[in-house]
């Protein structure tokens, strides 16, 4: 399903051999699942750097996710959040034999979300880990708190079949929600470019992805979703190229930095 932007002037023309037919070839938009949702995981104050359970690296994502937040409304797709929303004391937390710092906590600074995002105001917002007895890390746990909803039951409202994720952090509330996602009988996209881990152990970033590969997730960046994307230049996303080119980069990249070594030496 490809999104054709109709106002723009074609770029040029595939002609048939007999040139009886010509279609013209318009920058579009890559094709995005069908019936698909954006789900952003727990972007909060306490989850970025200096928070009380700060991810290396959180606030890099932000104008990832905001780019994709607004690609995501402009082709009409229904965009959720999740949030942190803990009691002052829980089992999540070490004061009460849980393996985190208190965060999060209802009605708290730190439970809010970072002020650089830039929400829809028709998002729907899920909170989770409420009850003082769980830990609550995947977001399907969430539930609207005016309807009583749980995010299961808004994505079949809204008809969500395939569901692309963001957020924090990939090793946690992000890898939780992809497993439930797949675990509903949803198809589910990682955007790899907007998620971060915590990384408590060395290598629990590639042990979460080669998890969620084996259930049949799969990963994407703003770049293989969209050719042109309208919201990266004015969120600061400077995007790269797909395919051989952007190989042929990565690899002059990396040559032009082993020079650069070599001659330090």
């Amino acid at each position: 399903m490809y999104n054709e932007d109709s106002n723009l002037e074609p770029t040029g023309y595939v002609v048939s051999v007999d040139g009886a037919c010509r279609v013209p070839i318009r920058r579009f938009t890559m094709a995005l699942q069908p019936a698909s949702g954006l789900l952003v995981v727990d972007m909060q104050n306490d989850f970025m750097p200096g928070g009380a359970l700060g991810v290396t690296g959180g606030d890099l994502i932000l104008p990832r996710v905001n780019a994709y937040i607004a690609q995501f409304r402009m082709a009409g797709v229904p965009v959720f959040a999740s949030r942190d929303w803990h009691p002052p004391e829980t089992v999540h937390f070490r004061a009460s034999g849980g393996p985190w710092p208190r965060h999060c906590v209802q009605n708290t600074p730190g439970a809010e979300f970072h002020p650089r995002l830039r929400f829809p105001d028709d998002m729907l917002v899920v909170s989770k880990g409420m009850d003082p007895k769980e830990d609550a890390y995947s977001a399907f746990q969430a539930r609207d708190l005016a309807t009583g909803r749980t995010l299961p039951e808004l994505l079949r409202v809204e008809g969500v079949a395939h569901l692309y994720v963001a957020g924090l952090a990939l090793d946690y509330c992000v890898r939780w929600s992809s497993l439930d996602a797949v675990r509903e009988g949803l198809g589910v996209t990682v955007l790899i470019d907007a998620t971060r881990a915590v990384n408590v152990n060395p290598h629990d970033a590639e042990e979460t992805i080669e998890t969620l590969v084996r259930v049949g997730v799969g990963f994407d960046t703003i770049e293989t979703l969209w050719i042109t994307c309208k919201a990266c230049a004015e969120e600061g996303v400077e995007t790269r190229g797909t395919g051989v080119a952007a190989a042929e980069r990565e690899l002059a990249e990396l040559e032009d930095r082993a020079r650069k070594v070599e001659a330090s030496e």
